[in-house]
């Protein structure tokens, strides 16, 4: 059994030889035809230089058509991979918990803390993470500081917890909903050239 490329490498004998052949015929063509009636050494080489240099552009030429799309494959790859090492160390940010732990009454100014926590369960430490948090019942609008919260950073697998006040004046007629503080974040990973945004809901 023949190897792999076995017959490429053949053909590409043949053409080689065939070319030479082609070459050293044309030469010594043209050294019999030559103005002289004797063989013209020198006409035979020169014709001969030109045509094995034509025939050599022309082969580099086709080497180049030809692995065109070898190159392009490899950059390709390149492209893939570096793709996949940037997916691999981009950091992805969940909120673990955003509980209001202050009083619940009714009327009346009322303050308690926002009590938060975002894991990074990527692989990439999360830069610059900005929390912003809002009350979901939009006839009530709380004075909540810092808003946004910012953590400069959270590393990969790490956890960070942090509280920001929350001032109700009046406070909700029902009362404060615990559970009604939707987060919104945005961070960027290592490059600094990606934005992303904190789940908080999956």
């Amino acid at each position: 059994m023949s190897e792999p490329g076995g017959l490429g490498k053949w053909a590409l004998l043949a053409w080689v030889v065939a070319a030479a052949a082609l070459v050293l015929g044309l030469s010594v063509a043209i050294g019999y035809v030559g103005p002289k009636k004797a063989f013209m050494w020198e006409l035979a080489a020169i014709s001969g230089t030109a045509f094995a240099t034509t025939l050599l552009a022309g082969a580099t030429g086709a080497l180049a058509y030809s692995t065109r799309s070898d190159v392009r494959a490899t950059w390709q790859l390149a492209e893939l991979t570096q793709r996949d090492q940037a997916e691999r160390q981009r950091p992805v940010v969940i909120q673990k918990r955003a509980v209001y732990a202050g009083s619940g009454s009714m009327g009346g100014r009322v303050e308690g803390p926002l009590e938060v926590t975002l894991r990074n369960v990527g692989l990439g430490p999360a830069l610059g993470v900005a929390v912003t948090a809002t009350y979901a019942d939009a006839n009530y609008e709380p004075v909540i500081t810092p808003n946004p919260y910012i953590i400069p950073a959270i590393a990969a697998n790490g956890e960070e917890s942090f509280t920001m006040t929350v001032v109700f004046d009046p406070s909700p007629k029902e009362g404060v909903r615990g559970d009604w503080f939707p987060l919104t974040g945005k961070f960027t990973d290592r490059s600094r050239q990606g934005s992303y945004e904190i789940i908080t809901e999956w």
